[in-house]
């Protein structure tokens, strides 16, 4: 009797091991809808084409290296002198005295070239730098206020005579490993919407090409874009 009281005893103890606790624990709340990113896309080489503080340094920098020609330009004119003057001459003493400054022309020539090359290369450098500072913030400052949470830049040369030239096109599909293929440009692309964000937060003189005024949106590849007047 003692015997049969334990064991039952024991079963029931195991029994009460197995029932589960019994708790006033809250259900975990449902989580919060996440809201849909927006991403949005940038065409760079479009942006630095309209940008006027850009077709500035171009400018900037075919005058400057116009100058370092211009001083190249006289002393090739003095070394064709000298040249004509050596193949008339007899004297022996002139002849030498004149590759000896034909030479030295030639070393000054060389380090002209090579200092247009060097103070050029850091002037475009720097200013190309400055230039993508402020494109960045336009980016910023245009995504945010269309509310894009993501932008992605790219390159592409959106003119439409040879946009669908095999070569371009070949040209682009090795030139862009990331490149949007497709999507609503009209809702997501803030090209010209930076351009005109640029223009307005760095006024500059007039883009002009072929001697007429160039406008955002007039050079665009068919059926791909839509002109920032139309934004």
């Amino acid at each position: 009797m003692i015997r049969k009281f334990a064991i039952a005893c024991g079963i029931a103890a195991c029994l009460m091991g197995f029932v589960p606790a019994i708790t006033l624990a809250q259900a975990p709340a449902a989580p919060a809808p996440v809201s849909p990113v927006r991403v949005g896309f940038v065409n760079m080489q479009e942006v630095l084409k309209l940008y006027p503080r850009y077709k500035g340094l171009q400018d900037e920098l075919k005058k400057k290296d116009e100058e370092f020609m211009s001083i190249v330009k006289k002393k090739q004119e003095r070394m064709g002198e000298l040249q004509k003057e050596y193949a008339t001459t007899t004297d022996q003493k002139r002849k030498d005295a004149i590759e000896a400054e034909v030479r030295g022309i030639k070393m000054e020539v060389d380090t002209i070239a090579a200092d247009a090359k060097k103070t050029l290369g850091k002037y475009f450098d720097e200013e190309v730098a400055k230039i993508y500072v402020e494109f960045y913030g336009a980016v910023a400052e245009v995504a945010k206020t269309n509310g894009f949470d993501i932008v992605w830049r790219y390159t592409e040369d959106w003119n439409k005579e040879t946009y669908n030239k095999p070569e371009f096109i070949v040209r682009r599909m090795a030139a862009n490993p990331i490149f949007p293929m497709f999507y609503d440009r009209e809702r997501y692309d803030i090209t010209y919407r930076v351009v005109s964000y640029l223009s307005k937060a760095y006024p500059a003189a007039p883009v002009t090409n072929a001697g007429g005024t160039v406008n955002p949106g007039t050079v665009v590849p068919a059926g791909n874009t839509t002109p920032a007047g139309n934004r």
